[in-house]
C-alpha cells in the first residue's frame, strides 16, 4: 500500500497490471475492503479499465471468502462490459460454487 501511495503521490502512471498485482496481495492478506475500493477506483478511472484478470482476482477473493452474491455481480458486470470468463475463472468458479451455502 506504501509503494501504490508512493506511485499516485509521485505521479507516476499506474498500470492495470500494477493494481492487479495490488488487488490480489490484498485478497491474500484478508483486505477485501480496500481491494473492493481499489476495483471501485478504477472503475472510476478511464485509464486504468479493469480486465479480465482483474476480476479473475475480484472473483477468486470473493469465492475463497464465500461472497457468492458479489461473484454474481461482478460475473453481471463482466458481461455487460463484453468481457468473457476465461477458462481460470471458471475454473476459481466451480469449487466456489460448490462450497457456498447459496442456492
Amino acid at each position: 500500500m506504501e509503494v501504490f501511495s508512493a506511485i499516485g503521490n509521485h505521479k507516476c502512471v499506474l498500470t492495470i497490471e500494477t493494481c492487479n498485482c495490488l488487488i490480489d496481495g490484498l485478497f491474500k492478506i484478508g483486505r477485501l475492503k480496500i481491494a473492493w475500493d481499489i476495483f471501485h477506483m478504477l472503475m472510476r478511472n478511464p485509464g486504468l479499465t479493469p480486465d479480465v484478470v482483474t476480476y479473475n482476482f475480484m472473483i477468486h477473493g470473493f469465492c475463497k471468502e464465500g461472497q457468492i452474491q458479489k461473484v454474481n455481480g461482478l460475473l453481471l458486470d463482466m458481461e455487460e462490459k463484453g468481457l468473457a470468463p476465461n477458462v481460470v475463472i471458471f475454473d476459481t468458479l466451480m469449487p466456489g460454487l460448490i462450497r457456498s451455502d447459496d442456492p
